[in-house]
């Protein structure tokens, strides 16, 4: 049986490899610590000063964000992750949000949080922004994104690294993080929201426990290894349907025109890909197409001619050999009427002829 000091040094040991391989956290870096007050949150902050303490790096910036959606209490969890900073000697910025009009929604209080996060590393000048998320909370995602009949890309749930937010704890149980606290004797904050039904993410979070009790006990690390799995697939994926969108594409402007005929012949998991990727760079990344979208989008580019609606002002036509993608016009502009002639430097001998 392993011993409480074991168990410490296992983890910390399985925290600095994540931190350093899958994070990419160097020397001179600062990390901004999400900080709630929660188990989760005060494991992770307490495995980054072990590994500040050992390797010097990196600089550390607490940040506690108060909703305002608990009352008194969220006010004394401030408090005392204040002292909590001050007593470890790192800097910390706290904010408390006006009071809400009415109960917020989850993704409400997810964009406020990710913007005040995004916000407090602008102003320290810190790489990254260190978030809790632990291995159950991947099982709950890619469990919402089936239901909600999410592919490749949303069953690959979170990721260790999204632009500057590093998860370092994805692959770490949730039990172990308890753990971890209770042999650093580190008191902790349990948040009585987290049990409402009111909220979504709390009743799947009633699954997964459900699942390792009634299905199988390894649910809950077989969800998230799965999605380990797809995540890698889905970035492959996109590797390759970025190279193909580079070639099938014939002109990039105010239009945005591909080799359909060529597009044809491709896989269709590749395929549909490449038209997620056409729409967001036609966008410069501010439109994504849904699931329904693509298809309809997919079954144009498979066909003879017409047009369709895209969503958001967006436009899809097929013209001869080509797929043409419009962006939205302003409300005064004129229909644009035929395409516009213009000599590609990829174009297909076929496809050039019916672009110009």
């Amino acid at each position: 049986m392993a011993k409480p000091a074991d168990h410490l040094a296992e983890l910390e040991n399985r925290f600095s490899e994540a931190l350093t391989h899958q994070c990419h956290v160097r020397p001179g870096h600062r990390v901004v610590v999400a900080v709630s007050g929660g188990a989760d949150s005060l494991c992770l902050l307490r495995l980054l000063l072990n590994f500040q303490g050992l390797h010097g790096y990196p600089d550390l910036h607490v940040a506690h964000l108060d909703h305002s959606v608990r009352g008194e209490e969220s006010r004394r969890v401030a408090v005392a992750m204040r002292r909590l900073s001050r007593r470890r000697g790192v800097p910390c910025t706290l904010e408390a949000l006006p009071a809400w009009n009415g109960s917020p929604s989850e993704d409400d209080l997810r964009k406020v949080r990710h913007a005040y996060l995004e916000r407090v590393a602008d102003a320290t000048g810190s790489q990254w922004i260190a978030l809790a998320h632990h291995r159950r909370d991947q099982a709950e995602t890619v469990l919402w994104n089936l239901a909600r009949g999410s592919g490749r890309r949303g069953l690959g749930a979170m990721r260790y690294v999204v632009g500057r937010r590093i998860r370092p704890l994805l692959e770490t149980s949730p039990l172990d993080l308890r753990k971890y606290l209770r042999g650093c004797r580190q008191r902790w904050y349990e948040d009585d929201s987290n049990r409402l039904p009111i909220y979504t993410r709390n009743r799947v979070r009633a699954l997964v426990p459900l699942l390792e009790r009634r299905i199988h006990a390894g649910a809950e690390r077989n969800l998230a290894r799965a999605a380990t799995i797809l995540g890698a697939e889905d970035e492959l994926l996109d590797s390759l349907a970025e190279r193909r969108l580079k070639e099938l594409m014939l002109h990039q402007g105010a239009f945005l025109a591909l080799d359909a005929g060529a597009l044809c012949t491709d896989h269709p998991a590749l395929r549909w890909r490449v038209l997620r990727g056409a729409v967001r760079v036609l966008s410069d990344g501010s439109f994504s197409l849904t699931l329904a979208r693509t298809e309809r989008l997919a079954k144009l580019a498979l066909g003879a001619g017409g047009s369709i609606d895209l969503g958001g002002g967006y436009r899809a036509e097929r013209l001869k050999r080509l797929l043409i993608l419009r962006r939205p016009r302003p409300p005064a502009e004129r229909s644009p009427g035929p395409v516009p002639a213009v000599r590609p430097s990829r174009a297909r001998r076929g496809a050039q002829r019916d672009l110009t």
